[in-house]
């Protein structure tokens, strides 16, 4: 076994039934985040940095991978995308200079070749740096071509241990605009029976992943009212996450946005986790808020 393929066996033991990200130029958020009951961390140098903060978003990331306890949870940072003027720096900086880094997400990941250079970068990064345990890849698949070619990139590369269902943008490529996120939308119901548009991407990346034996995550779930210590919408997909102990759990994953709106679930603020529920009851749905 390559230490690559160990170190993804050891990760993917490691329970992940929520997640949480966090803008890197959000230092405020960090503290919170580290005291939360989030499995996983993600601090966002992509959509949640404006342009003209990415230099500082990177340093911020750096200074927060180092210097803040973050316990045994999986860390990763999401750079920008292949192809921005910032991508090559997110990656090599980040890896070289962070060894609690566990992941790197990487957006728009539309093709094999997307993970493949990927890994060749932190390949380089590793041995330059001497060692220390491989650093793994999350691709965030969001496109059409993404989710055409999700087989391919789902068994692209050792290093891969989780593929993501990036919704927003997928939604925005596939010009089907939408005010329900993450869950499914009443006006899509085929003679009163309820439906999922974005079932065909979920079940294909679901599927592909279980065949190449890496993690499936969901998108994220975005409503505008916080609906304190209640369960998740009615009918509200999971994440394909495993604990632990191998079982499957349907989970969330959530992220802090720059504006005031968030994408949050049955918590009071940016510091709680995303609450995890199997046959209870769904609660009434909430307000729900147009995506910017």
């Amino acid at each position: 076994m390559t230490p690559e393929q160990g170190c993804v066996e050891a990760r993917a033991r490691l329970p992940q039934r929520s997640e949480l990200s966090v803008p890197a130029t959000s230092g405020k958020f960090f503290a919170k985040a580290a005291a939360s009951a989030a499995d996983a961390i993600v601090l966002d140098l992509e959509d949640g940095v404006a342009p003209d903060r990415k230099d500082e978003a990177r340093a911020a990331a750096i200074a927060a991978l180092n210097e803040v306890d973050w316990g045994g949870r999986i860390m990763s940072v999401r750079v920008n995308g292949l192809g921005t003027p910032w991508c090559h720096r997110d990656i090599v900086e980040v890896a070289a200079a962070c060894p609690r880094l566990d992941r790197i997400v990487l957006p728009k990941s539309s093709e094999a070749f997307d993970i493949r250079f990927l890994a060749t970068l932190l390949d380089g990064v590793e041995q330059a740096r001497g060692g220390g345990r491989p650093i793994g890849i999350a691709a965030l698949v969001e496109t059409a071509k993404g989710v055409g070619r999700v087989e391919e990139i789902a068994a692209a590369h050792p290093r891969l241990e989780t593929v993501i269902f990036g919704l927003g943008d997928y939604m925005r490529e596939m010009r089907t605009p939408d005010t329900v996120v993450g869950q499914p939308n009443p006006d899509y119901a085929l003679d009163g029976a309820a439906n999922d548009q974005w079932h065909y991407a979920l079940a294909r990346i679901a599927n592909a992943c279980r065949a190449a034996g890496v993690r499936p995550i969901d998108a994220v779930y975005a409503i505008s009212a916080t609906r304190r210590g209640s369960g998740p919408p009615p009918r509200g997909r999971g994440r394909w996450a495993t604990t632990a102990n191998g079982r499957s759990t349907r989970t969330r994953s959530r992220r802090s946005m720059r504006s005031s709106r968030r994408m949050r679930h049955g918590s009071s603020g940016p510091g709680r986790s995303w609450r995890c529920w199997r046959g209870r009851k769904p609660p009434a749905p909430a307000r729900q808020a147009r995506m910017a």
